[in-house]
């Protein structure tokens, strides 16, 4: 609807039905949640509480389970719009996550 597509509502649920039937990707059992929590990898998240794509409370657990090896920046805006609401504390926790990449923390 942002993007100016015409009956967005129509498109989205269409593709939702058709994309598990052409490539057989079943949405509702896309079990990512848990691979993510035990990753081995050091995880950016940024998530606003506005998101009206992913609800923030994916990320929240996330965070929850993840022990070590996250950075978690939850604020307010809506998707992918994080990184406008404060700038400066979103280059701040960016910084310090690429710093503990190249140093293989």
């Amino acid at each position: 609807a942002r993007a100016g597509f015409p009956l967005p509502g129509a498109v989205a649920w269409t593709a939702r039905r058709i994309v598990p039937w052409r490539v057989g990707i079943d949405f509702s059992e896309a079990v990512t949640l848990p691979v993510l929590a035990s990753g081995p990898r050091l995880l950016f998240d940024v998530h606003g509480t506005a998101d009206s794509v992913v609800p923030v409370g994916v990320s929240d657990e996330l965070a929850a389970r993840r022990a070590r090896g996250m950075t978690y920046l939850r604020t307010g805006a809506d998707h992918v719009q994080s990184w406008q609401e404060d700038p400066e504390r979103y280059r701040t926790a960016l910084d310090a996550f690429l710093r503990d990449v190249v140093a293989g923390n």
